[in-house]
């Protein structure tokens, strides 16, 4: 009888590991697939310094030869590609798109992208209510807004009354739980007790294996399965002024997470995650569609994907529009993705102040370090010339960034010579600049104010 049951719990634990086995293996080839099949996109060159963009160091130096640095530029031509790019995506799936200011935070050029293509451009997707109206007291076309992150105070309701009636701008506030609407549904009874607000449910997009065990992904919203929307939109219902807009479901873990990295096994690791979350995602995005049909809600808006991910999520059947921002100027971060059709459209110049010893230069400023979690990713990367690099030991610093010549490489770089960058995220550098100079070709085409420049800043 103790053979049997011995015998039993051995064959019981090889067909366990046998099928851990084979999900590992199932997991590894869909990785390895997921991995060689994004490699194979269109364009899938390495960027490196001076692609996409018409002008080498020469060129650039003779540019800014009058300009005060530190200054930040923008390649028009560069910049219209890409968003003339992803609007030709989204307008073959039938998709319309959705700028994300926080990425661009430049008045001017967010019209140009809505003036460009104003058949697939739908609206604005604001960091801050405040940013939308300062956005719709300057630009005629911006009226359409939706609030990317949850608001509780009276200001920001006051704000968005603003928007409805001076400037009659569609506004959908995000929320995420039974107390935003609480919340939202006093204040706005308080304010406006004749009016109504729409608002949009951020769900959770994160992926949860192991019985929500793992959590890969943003920490968003509390709002990730069906129980939980439901329990929201019956708030929502129940509420005097608040009304059903859509859904907003950001898989970051997906859109924003590079594919490539010093690493093929890490590369080939996230691949495995990125399919696993891509299907899990989708499913989702069904039950949730599908859950709101069933009560008679439907989706009138449901909004998704980012620039990491833009080809792909046009395709999700469940989403009504997608959102974008920092691949219109593509800053650094998003170089290693596969799916890289977008042109290098910003970057800064510092100018060279002092050379301790040859081989070495020092530049005026440069500390413009991306938020987040603090790496060399965050860090600026240098653009032309690209024979320089920072110090590991020192970086890029606030007031003064030194350089060493990498390599062998020879160099002509002397003081009051201009040295140019890319920054790692789009938007927030933007906070260090009162203006972006505009380059076209080999000139000088303008200059477009930043919400600095304009004496704004939201957070």
């Amino acid at each position: 009888m103790e053979e049997i049951k011995i015998g039993e719990l051995v064959r019981s634990a090889v067909t366990s590991f046998s099928l851990r086995l084979a999900a590992c293996a199932s997991l590894s080839a869909l990785g390895l697939y997921w991995y060689l099949s994004r490699g194979k996109t269109d364009n899938t060159r390495s960027l490196t310094p001076g692609s996409g963009a018409g002008l080498g160091y020469e060129a650039l130096r003779r540019l800014v030869e009058t300009e005060q640095l530190p200054a930040m530029f923008v390649d028009l031509d560069a910049f219209d590609h890409n968003v003339s790019t992803a609007a030709s995506i989204c307008r073959q799936a039938k998709k319309t798109l959705r700028l994300a200011s926080k990425s661009i935070r430049v008045p001017d050029l967010i019209a140009r992208c809505l003036r460009l293509h104003p058949d697939v451009f739908r609206g604005i997707m604001c960091f801050s209510v405040h940013e939308a109206l300062c956005l719709a007291e300057l630009l005629p076309e911006a009226r359409d807004f939706l609030i990317g992150y949850p608001c509780v105070q009276k200001q920001d309701v006051e704000a968005a009354i603003t928007l409805q009636r001076k400037y009659r701008a569609s506004v959908l506030l995000m929320i995420d739980c039974v107390e935003h609407v609480q919340i939202l549904d006093r204040l706005w009874h308080a304010l406006d007790p004749a009016g109504s607000l729409t608002v949009c449910v951020d769900i959770d997009a994160s992926y949860r294996p192991f019985n929500s065990l793992a959590h890969i992904g943003a920490h968003r919203s509390p709002c990730h399965n069906v129980a939980a929307l439901a329990a929201v939109v019956s708030a929502i219902e129940a509420s005097q002024h608040l009304r059903f807009g859509g859904l907003m479901n950001y898989e970051a873990q997906i859109a924003g997470v590079p594919d490539k990295s010093t690493s093929l096994l890490m590369d080939i690791a996230c691949a495995v995650v990125k399919a696993l979350s891509h299907r899990d995602v989708t499913r989702n995005r069904a039950r949730m569609r599908e859950y709101l049909n069933m009560v008679g809600l439907g989706v009138p808006l449901f909004n998704g994907g980012g620039t990491g991910n833009l080809r792909d999520a046009v395709c999700d059947p469940g989403l009504t529009e997608v959102t974008m921002g920092s691949g219109f100027l593509q800053s650094a971060i998003f170089d290693n993705f596969h799916d890289h059709w977008r042109r290098p459209a910003l970057f800064f110049g510092l100018r060279v102040t002092r050379s301790c010893q040859p081989g070495i230069v020092c530049c005026q400023s440069g500390g413009f370090i991306a938020s987040g979690q603090t790496g060399l990713d965050k860090s600026p990367r240098v653009y032309l010339p690209s024979h320089f690099a920072p110090f590991p030991h020192e970086g890029f610093g606030e007031v003064q960034t030194p350089l060493y010549v990498t390599g062998s490489s020879a160099h002509n770089i002397g003081i009051g010579d201009p040295i140019f960058f890319r920054p790692a995220k789009a938007g927030e550098i933007a906070e260090h600049f009162n203006e972006y100079v505009l380059v076209r070709g080999d000139t000088i085409a303008g200059r477009a104010r930043t919400y600095r420049g304009l004496g704004k800043a939201f957070y």
